[in-house]
């Protein structure tokens, strides 16, 4: 009787992988994006602080402003 029900049960692993393996995979690439997502906020916020910290220097011109913001994220690529 074990000999039929284990030949019965044959294909059910491959059946439960391929209804949950999409699941799993979206899961995972989701959280791989969330993590991205936060290194560019992050990075973001840095590329701002760095350029607001050039801007406040007195004779300070956009130009300079915009080239350490534009540099931050260029370490990063973004």
């Amino acid at each position: 009787m074990n000999r039929i029900h284990r030949k019965s049960r044959r294909g059910g692993v491959a059946v439960e992988f391929a209804m949950t393996a999409p699941l799993l995979f979206i899961i995972l690439f989701g959280a791989l994006k969330l993590g991205y997502a936060n290194m560019v906020w992050n990075v973001a916020e840095a590329a701002a602080f760095e350029g607001a910290r050039e801007g406040i220097v007195p004779g300070a011109t956009a130009s300079e402003v915009e080239v350490a913001f534009n540099n931050l994220l260029g370490i990063s690529n973004i």
